[in-house]
């Protein structure tokens, strides 16, 4: 019987998972264009607050006390897990590199983990997948990880941009 249920779940998820593609449960941000700002990406504000970061000791304090990385931190990445019903986010100091004159990223990141409730992960699932189905040309399935098709198609990608930090704010 044991056998029997542990073949179900292998046919199970290797059927489901031939309807996603990486650009369904990952998403690599495009770092702003010299004349765009650093905002376009989501700072830790709101999902990383000061009060929680300080507490972890990630060796970024300076001697002054005040940290020299929390204020630069971006979401450079995003990554939906199913099985933990986890989203995952990258973090990296996103900084303005005066010499290429252009924004560039400290070698160095955080993750942060948010697993959601059986109904908040059913509900941001629905949105997340309406989300990058619309962003999908259909073109890129088959493509290698990179920065997400939702952001290289130019008259999508302001509203994808909008989209995607409304649904990740949202949970």
């Amino acid at each position: 019987m044991k056998a029997i249920f542990s073949l179900l779940l292998i046919v199970f998820f290797s059927t489901s998972a031939q309807a996603w593609n990486l650009s369904d449960v990952s998403v690599l941000y495009p770092l702003p264009a010299p004349k765009e700002s650093v905002e376009l990406l989501l700072g830790p504000q709101t999902l990383i607050p000061w009060e929680i970061y300080k507490t972890h000791p990630v060796g970024f304090i300076g001697e002054s006390g005040r940290d020299s990385v929390y204020d630069h931190l971006r979401v450079v990445g995003v990554r939906v897990d199913p099985e933990q019903k986890q989203i995952r986010m990258v973090w990296q100091p996103v900084i303005w590199d005066k010499d290429i004159k252009r924004f560039t990223t400290e070698d160095r990141a955080a993750h942060t983990f948010y697993t959601l409730s059986d109904l908040q992960f059913d509900t941001f699932l629905a949105e997340w997948l309406a989300l990058m189905k619309s962003a999908s040309s259909g073109l890129w399935m088959r493509q290698a990880l990179g920065v997400h098709p939702g952001f290289r198609e130019t008259k999508f990608a302001a509203v994808f941009r909008r989209e995607l930090k409304r649904v990740l704010l949202k949970y």
